[in-house]
């Protein structure tokens, strides 16, 4: 789980969330963009789809994580 404001602002992760962004502590990520942790590529593609979003339309795709210790994540 993870919960970002309407800035894209992380208020919450779950410990699951934090085990994929490599993170030892979940409050490491409260108050970071969401983008700090995906690929360029990724960053772009979640825009694009909340774009669809606005429109009403519901979408399914995958993006790629960026752990702190620079592991990618498909998910």
């Amino acid at each position: 789980i993870w919960q970002i404001d309407t800035d894209g602002n992380t208020m919450f992760i779950n410990d699951t969330a934090a085990r994929l962004l490599e993170l030892d502590d979940p409050e490491a990520a409260v108050g970071r963009h969401f983008s700090a942790y995906f690929t360029e590529a990724s960053c772009a593609r979640i825009e694009a789809e909340k774009a669809n979003r606005l429109r009403g339309l519901s979408t399914a795709y995958e993006v790629e994580l960026v752990g702190v210790k620079g592991t990618r994540v498909t998910a």
